[in-house]
């Protein structure tokens, strides 16, 4: 987990201009290598390099970060995993694939 601190500068009613903190925990830093979860759930292991971090406002007030990735894709923290888990989670569906497989050829010989 990667802590930032980011000074955000604003104006508010009667014109005051105030400067606030803001503490931002993030999972990824800058230059992690990580993989698309859900190419990795389709059998395919998709690389991502963090390029970048920016912050989102959501309309319920929380900051939360977007991912920029070297080729300028944006990615929320649940879509991106560790390799481990992405190979994981390759293999499994690949197993379920060629599960899938031998069952139909042997309902095929079957018949």
């Amino acid at each position: 987990m990667t802590t930032a601190t980011f000074h955000v500068t604003g104006t508010g009613t009667c014109c005051a201009i105030g400067q606030t903190a803001y503490a931002i925990s993030y999972r990824w830093a800058i230059g992690s290598i990580l993989f698309s979860c859900a190419k990795a759930n389709k059998g395919v292991l998709e690389m991502v390099v963090i390029k970048n971090i920016m912050l989102n406002n959501t309309k319920f007030g929380q900051i939360v970060p977007i991912y920029v990735d070297t080729y300028n894709w944006y990615w929320n923290e649940e879509e991106l995993c560790i390799e481990s888990v992405a190979r994981a989670n390759a293999i499994s569906y690949l197993q379920e694939q060629q599960d899938l497989l031998l069952q139909y050829m042997a309902s095929c010989h079957a018949s």
